[in-house]
């Protein structure tokens, strides 16, 4: 019997392949609704840290549901795939599930899955540089929720939104943003909804110059992400950190921070976070005066940037000191 969510996290780990294998076969083999409800009970569990799994997983669901004729099945999995090829940096895929998933839970009434997809298409948009469409995804995303009563999702879009600004170089609007997701959060006690938002406000602390503040709310969220073992959150978190070490003047304790980033990005497969990583340990082996090391993390940083398609790669060439 599990008696905890660390004890059941660690059964799903060890039948992992199992369960990945039930869902393909049962797609295939004549209980197609039986793939379609495993889907959707490994959800939250895949979007923890599994994304190449998800999208095999999600993708047996969704020719299940199509052979079914199950089109709220259709529309769950096509959300939850198009979130996985989100993660896996295939953003152009994603955009037509997540599309065709909003249009379909709106045909069906279904204000939750309607505004879960139109989160994700925000992601999708924010993903391809397109952040007055991301803005508007989040800001329609917060209107549903609030229309469905759904307080996390109206938080979890109020917090992307507050991303969003906070890339535009609005500060101000993307704190009362993240704050406002932070309350939200507290109100319902979602601890790891509660550690993302306090990630984000150390983000936009950080961006005003205040690395103090910055690094305490990190330090918050990662206790949180920690102890609701959430590798991705725990990864942004310790970036977060070593960046804000960094700026403090201590170029040893960014290095460490970075490297716990590394490892827990790199068991999540977050690439973006690897990439982060990789650029934090590059800046503090040169404030070392190690620029050999400093020179081939940078080049990691650089590749993952460019394999996930986003700016800073063309930004880090443009700024190679060599």
């Amino acid at each position: 019997m599990l008696v905890d969510g660390a004890a059941a996290r660690s059964w799903l780990d060890s039948e992992r392949v199992a369960l990945l294998t039930i869902v393909a076969e049962t797609a295939t083999g004549g209980w197609p609704g039986h793939a379609v409800r495993l889907s959707a009970i490994l959800l939250r569990y895949l979007a923890a840290g599994q994304p190449a799994d998800a999208v095999a997983v999600h993708g047996h669901a969704l020719d299940a549901a199509l052979a079914l004729e199950d089109r709220g099945g259709e529309a769950d999995s096509r959300t939850a795939l198009g979130a996985a090829l989100l993660r896996l940096g295939r953003a152009e895929f994603a955009a037509g599930h997540l599309e065709r998933a909003v249009v379909l839970h709106g045909d069906l009434g279904n204000l939750t899955g309607e505004a879960r997809a139109t989160i994700n298409l925000g992601l999708v948009a924010a993903h391809l540089h397109q952040l007055p469409a991301a803005a508007g995804s989040f800001e329609a995303a917060v209107r549903l929720c609030q229309r469905a009563g759904d307080r996390v999702g109206e938080a979890r879009a109020l917090n992307n939104l507050g991303l969003v600004e906070e890339r535009m170089g609005r500060y101000g609007p993307a704190g009362e943003h993240h704050r406002r997701a932070l309350v939200l959060y507290q109100e319902v006690g979602n601890l790891l909804g509660e550690a993302s938002a306090l990630t984000d406000l150390g983000i936009v602390e950080h961006r005003l110059g205040r690395p103090e503040a910055a690094a305490e709310q990190h330090r918050q969220a990662l206790a949180l992400f920690l102890d609701g073992h959430d590798r991705i959150g725990e990864a942004w978190a310790r970036n977060g950190l070593g960046e804000a070490a960094r700026v403090l003047g201590d170029p040893a304790g960014a290095l460490t921070h970075h490297a716990a980033a590394l490892a827990a990005a790199t068991v999540a497969d977050a690439r973006d976070q690897q990439a982060r990583a990789h650029l934090g340990l590059s800046e503090a082996h040169a404030a070392l005066h190690d620029l050999t090391v400093a020179g081939v993390h940078r080049e990691q940083a650089i590749a993952l940037y460019a394999e996930l398609g986003m700016p800073e790669a063309d930004e880090l060439r443009a700024a190679d000191p060599t």
